[in-house]
């Protein structure tokens, strides 16, 4: 997915009541945690993989 298609799939979610820069962040933030999960011991990653 591109991160417009994630974006437009949260807005739908939440309701669009946030704006894009807040949504974004939210999304950051969530990819961040599932490389966390997925690579604790590799900071090399740092895109979620398809």
């Amino acid at each position: 997915m591109t991160e417009e298609e994630k974006l437009i799939a949260l807005k739908a979610m939440v309701g669009g009541s946030d704006s894009d820069e807040v949504l974004s962040t939210y999304l950051k933030l969530a990819g961040r945690k599932i490389i966390n999960r997925a690579y604790p011991y590799d900071s090399s990653v740092t895109e979620v993989p398809a």
